[in-house]
């Protein structure tokens, strides 16, 4: 089955609240785009997120006919403007694209089709633009079987703890081997890379701060600078900085060094995590795990409290004391850790199409 990158699946039954749930989380993000289908006074509407308008999504007649099934009763016209959303121009930063919902009129290449299988081929192709899909919990098979097997599944569930997570951008590192801080190196046209996780993660969590640690970094009010515990101790010293400052949060952490890891991978560290106390991937060796992009729940902190105090600095011993989950990345290179001037020169060609 085709594996899909930056595609994520919504799913729950009927009537649960699943729209209303995006729209709310979606609320405090920037630039979103695509549509939700809302009911407005007992009639069902579609909300354009990135003009903030809604159109009637069922005609007057068909509605009074009281018909058995809903897809019938749907306006041409507005089909229609949705499936000119769908060629919408795609950003450059990182952002949501919304598509609520597809179901039976889609897997039998009517409705939206053949504009969203489109769209969704000029998702998977760019790497910024998270496509997010509301597909009804007895249509996943379906939508596997047509489309492909999404990056993860949600549900309006994961959308709450991620409003209940503070964001952690990585960056106090010595940096010897590459020579700068890697903070300061622009992969994405001319943002530095601490900017660029910050606003990648700004699209998932309530908040982010940055654990700068000794280096000099700007103030904005878009962050919250964060200094490591102590000097010299690593980075288990700035995600407990990070706890101690938002400590009913849970954290999502990912260094400053990791150029290629996309909403879509950050997302599936909250849908796979079951009761695990902290989720993370692999290294990129496929050998370790890797605890410089991780979900720690906030659980973790009274845990990270007394292991620290005790002298330990190494994260992944840390995530060895607890209950823990490591993924395997869908594409390993994004987890990609650029150390070096010679990587660093390759991964930036890669996202400017030079190679």
């Amino acid at each position: 089955m085709r594996q899909l990158h930056n595609t994520i699946v919504l799913t729950g039954n009927t009537r649960t609240g699943k729209s209303t749930a995006i729209r709310q989380f979606l609320s405090s993000k920037n630039g979103t785009d695509g549509f939700l289908t809302l009911d407005v006074e007992n009639k069902r509407m579609l909300y354009f997120l990135n003009t903030s308008t809604f159109m009637a999504f069922e005609t007057e007649e068909t509605r009074k006919k009281n018909c058995k099934y809903w897809q019938v009763s749907l306006s041409k016209i507005s089909i229609r403007k949705a499936k000119l959303h769908f060629r919408n121009p795609l950003k450059s930063s990182p952002h949501w694209w919304v598509v609520d919902e597809i179901g039976p009129l889609e897997f039998n290449h009517s409705g939206f089709e053949p504009d969203f299988s489109e769209a969704l081929e000029r998702m998977e192709q760019q790497d910024q633009a998270c496509l997010l899909v509301v597909v009804r919990e007895n249509l996943i098979e379906a939508f596997h079987h047509q489309y492909g097997s999404p990056a993860c599944i949600i549900s309006s569930l994961t959308l709450e703890v991620m409003k209940e997570t503070t964001g952690v951008v990585l960056c106090g590192g010595t940096s010897n081997r590459m020579g700068t801080p890697k903070a300061w190196l622009c992969y994405h046209n001319d943002q530095p890379q601490f900017q660029w996780v910050s606003s990648l993660l700004e699209n998932i969590v309530s908040d982010v701060v940055i654990a700068n640690g000794q280096l000099d970094l700007p103030l904005n009010k878009e962050w919250t600078l964060v200094p490591d515990l102590e000097k010299d101790q690593g980075p288990a010293a700035g995600v407990l900085a990070a706890f101690r400052k938002n400590p009913n949060h849970h954290l999502l952490v990912c260094g400053c060094d990791y150029p290629l890891v996309r909403i879509a991978d950050l997302v599936r560290l909250f849908a796979e995590g079951g009761q695990a106390m902290a989720v993370c991937y692999t290294d990129q060796s496929s050998a370790s795990m890797d605890p410089l992009v991780c979900f720690y729940h906030s659980s973790c902190l009274p845990v990270m409290e007394e292991w620290y105090q005790k002298g330990n600095r190494s994260l992944r011993h840390f995530l060895q004391t607890i209950p823990h989950k490591v993924l395997l990345p869908h594409d390993v290179r994004r987890m990609t850790s650029v150390d070096d001037t010679t990587t660093f020169h390759q991964i930036k060609s890669r996202l400017h199409g030079t190679i």
